[in-house]
């Protein structure tokens, strides 16, 4: 399991997640592996679904179609520098459109960090439309919602100015180099680095340029590729 400043990320990432308000639940695989997952989870106060380690998208299915909720704020284990804040701005602008739009990121637009924030889709647009999925486009069953932004109404993220775009940067983590670049950052911030909101990593970084060389070459999994 990924650690960051000697903290399991998923503890991590938990912790900065417990800001918002809201149900939260883990969806994760049934295998032996995932079982500390789930401990964490439930350390956090959260709901734990555990389902198929291949269809990711039928794990939300089950979460889903649970209840009567009318979105969903996913968030994925590799970012642990999303801003709950931030987060929180998300679900207040999803809430207010709601009625014009199914589906919010910034996956297409681009003009944040990879990794910085998360999306937020309409349940009954996305309980709906699996059925659809065309069968020779199985990678949408381990990205979950990127059907959605083929054929649903999306939105870019509408964020307070203080949210100020950076384009090209890397939050996420997907190779070494991204787990050295956020290590590094966080020996940077320090303690406080668990409560950073994203002005205040953005802050960091502008005046540390050298930390963004890092990663900064580095491009993103095409979806295709699961």
């Amino acid at each position: 399991m990924l650690g960051l400043a000697g903290q399991p990320m998923i503890d991590a990432l938990m912790q900065r997640l417990d800001a918002i308000n809201c149900e939260k639940w883990l969806a994760t695989s049934d295998s032996d592996e995932d079982d500390v997952l789930s401990i964490f989870a439930r350390k956090h106060g959260w709901q734990v679904l555990r389902g198929s380690k291949e269809d990711v998208l039928s794990r939300f299915e089950q979460i889903l179609t649970r209840g009567d909720t009318t979105y969903c704020l996913r968030v994925t284990g590799d970012n642990p520098l999303v801003c709950p804040t931030g987060l929180t701005e998300m679900i207040r602008k999803f809430d207010d459109l709601c009625q014009e739009i199914d589906y919010m990121s910034d996956f297409d637009f681009g003009e944040y960090p990879v990794g910085a924030f998360a999306e937020i889709f309409s349940v009954p647009k996305f309980l709906s439309g699996v059925k659809d999925i065309p069968a020779d486009e199985p990678w949408h069953f381990a990205h979950v919602t990127s059907w959605m932004r083929k054929s649903t109404r999306i939105s870019p993220l509408q964020l307070p100015s203080i949210f100020v775009p950076r384009t090209s940067w890397r939050w996420t983590i997907d190779y070494p180099e991204d787990l050295e670049f956020i290590s590094q950052l966080i020996k940077c911030m320090g303690r406080s680095w668990i409560s950073s909101t994203y002005p205040e990593i953005v802050r960091v970084l502008d005046s540390k340029p050298q930390l963004l060389a890092i990663n900064f070459s580095l491009k993103q999994k095409p979806i295709e590729l699961g």
